[in-house]
């Protein structure tokens, strides 16, 4: 499985727009066409932009303000064209 946050990274490090600013959605990227199981935390679908605590009960706003659920609806189908076409075959695929 890969992932680019989790509830520890979320609470303890920062949340992914702390870590990694504009260049979120090219690590979500990276991490759906890469190998592996891509993973998405609570929150996460949504771009949330805030630290859960950790012991506690907190909540999620599934607003969406920053319009990450299309991103990932085109995330999804895109990273399962890579997986079917292979790396040999990745620019014929692509553009056809």
């Amino acid at each position: 499985m890969t992932m680019i946050t989790n509830h520890d990274e979320n609470s303890w490090q920062g949340t992914e727009f702390e870590r990694y600013g504009e260049g979120v959605r090219t690590f979500a990227t990276f991490i759906f066409t890469a190998y592996g199981v891509p993973m998405l935390y609570s929150g996460q679908e949504v771009g949330l932009n805030k630290r859960l605590k950790f012991f506690s009960k907190d909540t999620i706003d599934w607003a969406d303000p920053k319009q990450f659920q299309p991103f990932y609806k085109k995330l999804v189908p895109f990273m399962r064209t890579i997986r079917r076409c292979g790396a040999e075959n990745m620019v014929e695929c692509l553009q056809g």
